[in-house]
């Protein structure tokens, strides 16, 4: 629903979103609309976990580069 409202008001992109105001958003989003603001423009003020429950573990071999 959200995605075809934004459609429907030429919002097709990030970069669109971006150019859009917080008035603006607001007004066709209601309280949503100044999260989309702000996660458009990388503004995230959620604080960091840094201490949770690891969902997985990665590992990997790396080789050296041989030049001849």
């Amino acid at each position: 629903m959200t995605a075809a409202k934004m459609h429907s008001l030429g919002i097709h992109t990030g970069a669109d979103l971006k150019g859009r105001s917080l008035l603006e958003l607001t007004h066709h989003f209601g309280k949503a609309g100044q999260y989309y603001y702000k996660i458009a423009r990388a503004e995230d003020d959620r604080p960091v976990e840094a201490n949770r429950v690891r969902k997985s573990i990665g590992a990997e071999t790396s080789f050296a580069l041989l030049l001849k």
